[in-house]
């Protein structure tokens, strides 16, 4: 339904706001090949620091772990004890995904993805026996980056802070159904709408549309 894009707005003003994008010939983001897989806030969900057993490796740049992972990786809850609850997808750090065994089987195979498990602690420090996995979607180079319009990194010319917009070249992708798009600093999950939903009803799964 267009009007979900417009459901900030008044009934009125969004009506006036969904022709003025068929007028403009602005499509419908529910047509877009693409979306992004985001982690939903759960009551008393579980999150996790960032062990240290992790630190040399950058768990945000898209590149293989697979050979450089350590034969055991224990992540631990953080506080309030209250969060404690295990979802099918919750965080690591910031906002590295960690996925359950239930999602696992879902992208098991699929080429591009990485799931590199890891030990769930819990606040009394013990072991928990569901199965989690660090979840790590290989970098492409696929950005029509004149058209993001990028803001970009005055550090490191050669990457950008923020887009306004992500727009993504089909061809570049070589076909992956996840992957992170390089040359952006904080680089997003993206997935195909079909593998989004496949996803979509696991708890703690949030699915955007690109921003454009």
């Amino acid at each position: 339904d267009a009007r979900d894009i417009f459901y900030f707005c008044g009934g009125d003003e969004a009506e006036k706001l969904e022709k003025h994008a068929v007028k403009c010939g602005i499509p419908h983001p529910e047509n877009d090949p693409f979306r992004e897989l985001d982690n939903e806030r759960m009551p008393n969900g579980a999150t996790f620091a960032e062990p240290d057993v992790l630190s040399d490796l950058r768990l945000d740049k898209g590149e293989s772990l697979a050979s450089k992972w350590p034969a055991e990786v224990k992540v631990v809850m953080e506080s309030p004890k209250k969060s404690n609850k295990l979802y099918d997808m919750t965080t690591l750090g910031y906002d590295t995904p960690l996925v359950s065994e239930r999602i696992a089987e879902v992208l098991r195979g699929v080429p591009d993805v990485e799931l590199l498990p890891v030990t769930i602690v819990d606040h009394a420090k013990k072991v928990r026996p569901e199965k989690y996995y660090l979840l790590n979607a290989l970098a492409k180079h696929c950005l029509v980056i004149e058209k993001c319009f990028p803001q970009w990194n005055h550090l490191d010319p050669d990457s950008a802070s923020h887009v306004a917009a992500l727009v993504i070249d089909p061809v570049r992708t070589d076909g992956a159904q996840m992957f992170r798009p390089d040359i952006l600093n904080s680089r997003p999950t993206i997935l195909t709408k079909e593998l989004a939903e496949k996803l979509k009803d696991f708890s703690g799964v949030r699915i955007r549309y690109l921003p454009r």
